[in-house]
């Protein structure tokens, strides 16, 4: 079996990434064919459906609104959506960097059958691809909050890992242990890395120190599947997916593991929490029978739809603004 199968089956199980569960490579639809070449990303486009509310600083998401994949730019006070890339192939998973001039994503479009990370300018300029890694998959990436390294996950062992790579492409190695970890995610301070990982039956929530790597802690132990674990910006407080009864929703708990609450108690799927300065999270949802982006206090109250858009709306990251 060729690492991208192995990959898309882990993803299916445990629901990490949209990639392939929402988009060509996991349906019916034609398989994308790649660039050619890579060119600077077009020029803004504004949506014609706006955002339910407004909010402080800039989002950035992927949304398949277009027919595939693309990376988005929702603007906050004004609710104008600017769509940042426009390859056939499909942009997805993008997160920021701590200046909030860059952002770095993944991509296929150099092959219809591999994921791998580039980075851009917010205004879609000086567009690069950040490593050569064929043909294992590189995707969930994750910038440090000094600027200077990305984590990532990727397949390039015949298992997922996470790997780092700093901002000129050059490696800075990847975590050790002969078991599966995704979906990186970086402390406030840089010092630990959180992750979720099968290494015990069943995907929980981990974390190490970086770069010295420790044995990895449990935060989560259950027969739950759990994801996308981020830090608030205080560090105290980390949201996550999680399905205990059947469908993912929102918790949080402690930066321990300990004090864990369901924020989220929907039929559909709540999935990719972020959060929104200290007190807000933004997440993904089904409950309108279609991926859009919502926005709800750190308690779970006061849930207000963000984007509503005929194409999966997913993966919100937010940046205050420079």
């Amino acid at each position: 079996m060729k690492t991208r199968e192995m990959s898309i089956s882990l993803l299916v199980l445990v629901g990490l990434s949209v990639a392939c569960l929402l988009s060509a490579c996991g349906s019916d639809e034609a398989t994308p064919t790649p660039s050619e070449s890579v060119s600077v990303l077009p020029s803004p486009f504004e949506s014609p459906l706006q955002p339910v509310q407004q909010f402080a600083g800039l989002l950035a998401f992927h949304s398949e609104r277009s027919g595939t994949l693309q990376v988005y730019l929702l603007q906050g006070d004004t609710a104008e959506v600017v769509r940042l890339s426009d390859d056939p192939a499909g942009d997805f998973e993008p997160d920021w960097s701590p200046d909030c001039r860059s952002l770095v994503f993944s991509s296929q479009r150099l092959d219809p059958y591999g994921f791998e990370l580039y980075t851009v300018g917010k205004d879609g300029s000086g567009e690069k691809r950040l490593i050569e890694n064929q043909p294992a998959d590189d995707w969930a990436p994750a910038w440090s909050p000094a600027g200077d390294i990305i984590a990532y996950q990727t397949n390039q062992a015949g298992r997922l890992n996470i790997c780092f790579v700093n901002t000129a492409g050059e490696s800075q190695g990847c975590l050790e242990g002969d078991y599966n970890k995704a979906t990186p995610a970086w402390s406030p301070d840089g010092s630990t890395i959180l992750f979720v990982s099968d290494r015990d039956g069943d995907w929980d929530v981990y974390a190490t120190d970086y770069p010295i790597a420790s044995e990895p802690v449990p935060l989560t132990d259950n027969d739950a599947s759990d994801s996308n674990p981020r830090f608030s910006p205080d560090g105290t407080v980390i949201a996550f997916a999680s399905n205990p009864l059947g469908n993912f929703d929102i918790f949080v708990m402690n930066a321990d593991g300990s004090n864990q609450v369901q924020l989220t108690n929907d039929a559909a799927d709540d999935a990719t929490p972020r959060w929104m300065g200290s007190d807000k999270i933004v997440f993904a949802s089904q409950r309108t029978s279609d991926w859009e982006l919502y926005l709800m206090d750190r308690d779970g109250s006061n849930v207000e739809q963000l984007t509503d858009s005929p194409g999966l709306d997913k993966w919100p990251v937010w940046c205050p603004g420079e």
